[in-house]
């Protein structure tokens, strides 16, 4: 296919070089690194162009902290702050698909284009206090007049009780024709219509991009690994401070405390301390999934990750997403696995390390390429095959 465009141009080289680097590393044991062929694509959905077909111009409001995981890690797209500060406004364009951003406390229903075709509405519904936000911007699609077609992304409760959105999908009035969503529900999720999307960097402490490169992968890091958590009473998380303090190791970082501080920035110390570790252990907490998976790898830290579904309520695999596209995770059951997998990870050869931490980095980069592309294909699939009154079920 002929490239037509220069930024699709540089995207397909881009992904490519990357995939060269990645040399299709993948673990093939629980406590092993090794090659391992690419994954197939996720989405059960026919192929589609991004070069051929009709422009799709597609609004994206965000109205949760995941737009700008979204739009600044994944889709790379340009920003603007507009009134002071009070929104921003974005523009990125991949094909025939032009992608405009409207996000910040400026951005409200009665502020956005009303003559709007096509959206991507990003909404926070994590718990009962932010879901009811989340409801007044679904029930705007219903009066934006020359609305087609919708999709969501979607900060999604950790628990996965988020059966509550199939009232909206399902309903024709609201033209949603996707959800990416977070967490992800064993009986929502089929890869066509309901996607699972990662949780990503926590963009709302700041998380910086392009964190790791150079000097930091090839620099001898003093710690083989570090724990950096909130414990909550009765949790894996106690267990694992407990098997840690039954082997003690100066070269494990421990730093603990009892209560989540939702409003702090990714501290310097913390930012130090995931470049200044091979590895980095990531406790389930409300939900396996975290930020620190995608934080670590940034860093180009190996995350050793409770390979459980928490909470039970989930009941499919949280890790699936993960797992697909063969992130370089370490696995463990029960933390009691740990002094025996340090130990193995400890006798490592310098070489060695360093090769994990440029893959860690290079598999990450090409992992977020790879939610892009999954995006647009997904959305051009559902706002272009077909009309909306032909739409399948």
């Amino acid at each position: 296919m002929r490239c037509r465009r220069r930024s699709t141009c540089l995207f397909i080289l881009a992904a490519a070089w990357t995939g060269v680097l990645l040399l299709f590393w993948h673990r093939t044991d629980r406590d092993d690194l090794s090659l391992q062929p690419p994954p197939p694509p996720l989405h059960a959905l026919p192929p589609v162009s991004l070069e051929v077909g009709r422009p799709l111009r597609v609004e994206v409001w965000g109205k949760a902290a995941i737009t700008d995981y979204l739009w600044q890690h994944i889709i790379n797209g340009t920003t603007e702050a507009r009134l002071g500060g009070l929104w921003t406004f974005g523009l990125a364009q991949f094909g025939r698909v032009t992608l405009t951003l409207r996000t910040g406390y400026g951005v409200q229903p009665s502020k956005v284009p009303q003559d709007t075709e096509l959206v991507i509405l990003v909404l926070n519904a994590h718990n009962d206090e932010k879901q009811p936000g989340a409801l007044v911007w679904l029930e705007l699609l219903r009066q934006l007049p020359r609305l087609r077609h919708a999709g969501i992304v979607l900060l999604a409760r950790e628990d996965c009780s988020n059966n509550w959105l199939r009232q909206y999908v399902d309903d024709p009035r609201y033209k949603i024709r996707f959800v990416f969503m977070t967490y992800g529900q064993a009986d929502l999720l089929d890869d066509k219509k309901y996607l699972q999307w990662p949780l990503g960097v926590a963009t709302y402490r700041h998380f910086p991009r392009g964190v790791a490169g150079g000097a930091a992968l090839q620099a001898h890091r003093p710690y083989l690994a570090n724990l950096l958590a909130t414990v909550y009473p009765g949790s894996s998380r106690e267990e694992l401070v407990g098997v840690l303090k039954s082997s003690p190791s100066g070269d494990i970082f421990i730093k603990t405390r009892a209560d989540w501080v939702p409003k702090e920035d990714a501290s310097r110390e913390y930012m130090q301390t995931l470049l200044g570790s091979h590895h980095t252990l990531c406790p389930a907490g409300l939900n396996t999934e975290c930020y620190r998976w995608f934080e670590a790898l940034a860093c180009g830290s190996i995350p050793i990750v409770e390979d459980v579904i928490q909470p039970a309520t989930c009941t499919h695999d949280p890790l699936r997403l993960m797992k697909h596209f063969h992130a370089p995770f370490l696995y463990v059951r029960k933390w009691t696995e740990l002094p025996a997998l340090l130990a193995k990870r400890r006798a490592l050869a310098p070489e060695q390390q360093q090769k994990e931490r440029e893959h860690a980095v290079a598999w990450y980069e090409w992992f977020k390429q790879q939610m892009r592309q999954r995006f647009l294909e997904v959305l051009a699939y559902h706002f272009d095959a077909y009309p909306a009154q032909e739409m399948p079920a």
